[in-house]
């Protein structure tokens, strides 16, 4: 058995901040461009391991929506993974958005939230 999965989705900046820093991933699709206050749906093409997923930037620290693209990317990488191989890549991706932010002063505490669910084969798991 393997899942399938078909999602609406949309963000909005706030009222607080001039721009959007929210990513979203669903399969290997990356949405990062603009307010995305429109509805829009998505499906899942093959059977696998995919991840489904909103990063939120931190507002008020530099980069949170590069932080955002960064994890969305990160996740978009999975393939055919366990659970564990899940765990250590969100830690991976919190390491190396860590290691960015200490390396570029443009993106100093710059960092993300992630929430989401993977499609690992025949197991789902949620994660945040």
């Amino acid at each position: 058995m393997s899942f399938q999965c078909k999602a609406w989705y949309l963000s909005h900046r706030g009222k607080v901040r001039p721009g959007n820093e929210d990513s979203l991933l669903l399969g290997d699709k990356i949405v990062t461009q603009g307010d995305m206050t429109e509805p829009d749906a998505w499906e899942s093409e093959e059977a696998g391991s995919f991840c489904v997923c909103v990063a939120d930037g931190m507002g008020g620290h530099k980069a949170g929506e590069r932080a955002s693209a960064l994890c969305c990317e990160g996740l978009a990488q999975m393939d055919d993974e366990s659970e564990e191989q899940l765990q250590e890549r969100l830690l991976e991706l919190h390491r190396s958005i860590h290691e960015e932010s200490n390396f570029d002063p443009n993106c100093r505490g710059m960092g993300t939230t992630v929430a989401g669910l993977a499609f690992l084969g025949e197991d789902l798991r949620a994660f945040n």
